[in-house]
């Protein structure tokens, strides 16, 4: 049994005017530790969101006296930012991923198995508490980092992390740069009964350093007892961390001395980018470790072999930008969302995410356009536009959306003789973002 309450204060709110479903969802809500409350309709929901204190609602989308679209849209306009999970029969699919494409969080169909949405709802409360831990913003659960997909392979995976609630064995996440290992991570953690254990990140191309990480007093080993450790790369391992952790795997829990506590108590996740048959074969990864490691093994597809979720994605990091003091534009034109689900995208969501932030500082429209979207690589082609260009004549993501920032910048202040109020009104952003950038280009009014 979970700690009595392992997302501290998070409460949901389950809106469902089938009684039994209701109730059967919120009593198991509470069986985990996690305080809820219900309503059957529209109005009761609304009156409970009145009252405040509501991290996560949950709602079908087809209540007596009105629908999820509705109460979505209340949400929107009174409590912007505040997740919303559908549940939907499948007659109302359209309709629920019409509201997910508006900024919902997910949606679930009916019938559902108990646990998944259990799975999804731990999932989505624990990346919210990560986020409001985490000033860096490494885990945003509106994104998710490029797990919450659509695609059955998504679906799958979630799945598996409920089945694997009550399981200790080591997990290793498998999947290209850019696809949230660290959050899958981070997601098997906090759906596991060591979720109110500590969480505990090493990098593992540390190399000779990395034994005196893991080791000590202070070191990650003892900071893990009673929770997880996740390694976030397998390859470069020197080969005595990779016994220690093949010791870790393979040993029964041991009283530390004077500590009181199992040495070693600890499950493992390592993330890598290659595949492990790979670090096998050319002899950087030992065969007793590997074969101790891969007793559950999750592969996260990249964005290229699920292109129905790069336009769901496009949408929610447009939506993150404007949080984030960039530009509001209206969205994506139809051709601009074919061209996106046609991009190999090999960096994944970190690409598709700074491949957007270039186009929201180069669209000169309300929305963007296909030819926003243009690959750095065909921007070179044309050889007129130096900014895409690096020292090396490369082009690079980053360069360009700094190069075009710092353009639009100086071009809006000569065009408003250097007022910063009207500046920010002209480039659709605040005046302090304004502020921090012109700080960070050694831009002067």
């Amino acid at each position: 049994m979970n700690d009595p309450t392992p997302f501290g204060d998070l409460k949901v709110l389950v809106v469902e005017d089938d009684d039994i479903v209701r109730v059967t969802l919120t009593d198991r809500l509470k069986a985990e530790g996690i305080p809820s409350a219900e309503a059957g309709n529209l109005a009761e929901a609304a009156s409970i969101l009145a009252g405040g204190a509501i991290d996560l609602v949950i709602s079908d989308i087809r209540l007596p006296d009105g629908s999820g679209k509705e109460l979505f849209e209340r949400i929107s306009r009174h409590q912007p930012g505040l997740p919303v999970v559908l549940m939907t029969a499948f007659a109302s699919v359209a309709d629920a991923v019409a509201l997910v494409q508006a900024g919902a969080i997910d949606y679930i169909e009916k019938p559902f198995a108990l646990d998944e949405l259990v799975a999804k709802i731990t999932r989505v409360l624990g990346a919210i508490q990560d986020a409001r831990g985490d000033s860096g913003g490494e885990v945003r659960y509106r994104l998710g980092d490029g797990l919450m997909g659509r695609a059955p392979a998504i679906r799958r995976i979630e799945r598996l992390i409920a089945r694997l609630h009550a399981n200790d064995s080591p997990v290793l996440i498998v999947g290209e740069a850019g696809l949230g290992k660290k959050v899958l991570a981070r997601l098997v953690h906090h759906a596991s009964r060591r979720a109110d254990g500590p969480f505990v990140k090493i990098n593992g191309s540390m190399g000779k350093d990395l034994i005196k990480e893991l080791g000590g007093e202070n070191g990650a080993l003892r900071r893990a007892v009673g929770g997880t450790l996740y390694l976030d790369t397998l390859a470069g391992l020197p080969d005595d961390v990779q016994r220690v952790l093949l010791d870790l795997v393979r040993a029964p829990p041991q009283r530390g001395a004077g500590a009181g506590k199992p040495l070693h108590d600890i499950r493992i996740i390592a993330g890598s980018q290659e595949r492990p048959e790979i670090l096998l074969e050319t002899g950087r990864l030992r065969s007793d470790l590997f074969w101790n490691l891969n007793i559950i093994r999750i592969e996260i597809p990249p964005l290229r072999e699920r292109p129905q979720d790069i336009v769901a994605f496009a949408r929610q990091i447009l939506n993150d930008l404007a949080q984030g003091g960039h530009r509001q534009l209206a969205g994506l034109s139809p051709e601009a969302e074919l061209r996106l689900a046609g991009l190999d995208l090999p960096g994944n969501v970190r690409e598709l995410r700074t491949l957007l932030e270039r186009a929201v500082a180069l669209c000169d429209g309300t929305r963007i356009e296909a030819h926003d979207l243009m690959p750095l690589a065909d921007a070179d082609s044309d050889g007129g536009d130096d900014l895409l260009r690096t020292g090396r004549g490369e082009a690079t993501l980053k360069d360009a959306v700094e190069g075009a920032e710092q353009t639009a910048i100086r071009q809006a202040l000569i065009q408003n003789q250097g007022a910063i109020a009207k500046t920010a009104e002209a480039l659709g952003i605040s005046r302090k973002n304004l502020w921090e950038k012109m700080r960070r280009y050694g831009i002067t009014p």
